[in-house]
């Protein structure tokens, strides 16, 4: 159990390393709040265009791993499953004509 004194502490704490960062003119902890849900939000646009490609998936598979957001392969799958069912159907001789030229 964390007592209340550590959550102080660790409160101080990030004041005091938000402080240096602002004193040194680096980004404070809104900006980069504000950079977070930039980058995010314009990969979710990436990813829901119809031409999506490999570097689009691979920055945004990188991001999730950045932020240690895992897939739990005993967790709930409901949600991988939604998302594999939302994704259109592939005509595979499409494929094999992009491959093969």
């Amino acid at each position: 159990m964390v007592s209340i004194k550590q959550i102080e502490a660790s409160q101080t704490h990030q004041k005091n390393v938000m402080a240096r960062r602002k004193a040194q003119g680096m980004a404070t902890e809104n900006e980069l709040q504000a950079l977070h849900r930039l980058v995010a939000t314009k990969l979710v646009e990436q990813l829901n265009k119809d031409n999506v490609k490999a570097s689009d998936l691979a920055n945004a598979i990188k991001f999730l791993k950045d932020q240690g957001i895992t897939l739990d392969k005993n967790g709930d799958m409901s949600a991988i499953g939604e998302m594999i069912e939302s994704l259109p159907e592939i005509d595979m001789s499409k494929v094999k004509s992009y491959i093969s030229a």
